[in-house]
Formats: structure tokens, sequence, C-alpha cells
């Protein structure tokens, strides 16, 4: 949680974004109970639904932590109910880069005053952009042609002294920026 959390995401939404829910605690579905995720849901609802534009005319969206569904047919089926009765679609994401990874060894680099700092975000960025080039080659062979992308970034240190040129490995690949409804439109 942070300090000025609440204006952060006053301010996100006044520049036209959306808000989505990803659980009040992180917590893991595989190791909740359906009802103990349902509370982690409200419980993030809460946060955020007030800031909402109204009427709300786009669904909510949830994205699972960890992206777990649920370990079982039957919990991941009781809780797609859940969101469906909730008014949520699951926000997908195609592209993964495990920057958390990178953002933890990031703060250490930062931290010790050296030159790590610098090696990492050029190590992040380049991974990075093999990461989007292998994802796209994958929708490729297994959809047959282009398809929308949703990459999954988490804020940080990192990823926030790079977002220039992150961005950039998109704009170089010609991808266009959209909606993440927009996005979902992809029967993909």
């Amino acid at each position: 949680a942070l300090p000025n959390g609440r204006e952060l995401l006053e301010a996100w939404i006044r520049r036209g974004h959306d808000l989505g829910n990803h659980t009040y605690t992180h917590g893991d579905l595989n190791v909740q109970t359906v009802d103990a995720f349902a509370a982690e849901v409200a419980r993030g609802e809460a946060v955020f639904r007030a800031l909402l534009p109204s009427p709300r005319t786009l669904p909510l969206y949830l994205r699972f932590p960890f992206n777990h569904t649920g370990e079982t047919a039957e919990k991941h089926a009781a809780v797609a109910k859940l969101l469906a009765n909730r008014g949520y679609d699951v926000a997908v994401c195609t592209i993964d880069n495990s920057d958390y990874v990178f953002a933890n060894a990031y703060v250490r680099a930062l931290a010790s005053g050296g030159s790590g700092a610098a090696i990492l975000r050029a190590e992040y960025l380049a991974h990075t952009a093999k990461i989007i080039d292998y994802y796209v080659g994958l929708h490729r062979q297994v959809f047959g042609r282009e398809t929308a992308h949703v990459m999954l970034l988490h804020v940080n240190r990192l990823n926030a002294d790079v977002l220039d040129a992150l961005l950039a490995l998109f704009e170089e690949r010609q991808f266009r920026f959209v909606s993440l409804q927009e996005a979902h439109a992809d029967p993909a």
C-alpha cells in the first residue's frame, strides 16, 4: 500500500484509464477456499469501485494473483461463477517477462550504489525484447495470425525507470496500443 495510493488511482482514472481488481492481499487462489477468495475480491473491489465513472458500461476486470485460477476443476468453476455474478471478466496476460525477478535485483543494485543497476536495466530490456518476440511468434504458430497482446507489468522502480524504453520495444515492433476491452475482443 502506497501512502498516496488513492491519489494515484484517482489520477489514473482522470486520465481515462480503467482500474481492475487483483484481490486485496494478492493471495493465491490455489491455496485459498472459494469463500476466502470471494472475500479478497470484495475487499479489493471496495478500494477502487467508488473511483470508477458512473454509470459503468465496461465490465470489471480481475487478474488472478500468480495467474492461478484454481487447482481443481470444481474450484475453477465456482470462482468463474462468482466472478460472473459480480460482473467481472478475467483479465488475461499474454506476455509475461517475470519483471519482478529483475525488479528485486534492481532494488538491491540501487542500494549498493554500484554499476549493477545500469547493467540490470540493459539486461531487463534485452530480456523483455526476447520475451515479446517469443510470445508474438508463439501466437503466430498457435493461431496462424497476429493476435492482440496484454503484457503483465508490475508497479516497481525498475519499470518506472525504463518505461519509455520498454514502450519503445513495442513501437519498434509496430504494436498499436489499445484498451484491455479491445484486446479482449480478439477471440484468440
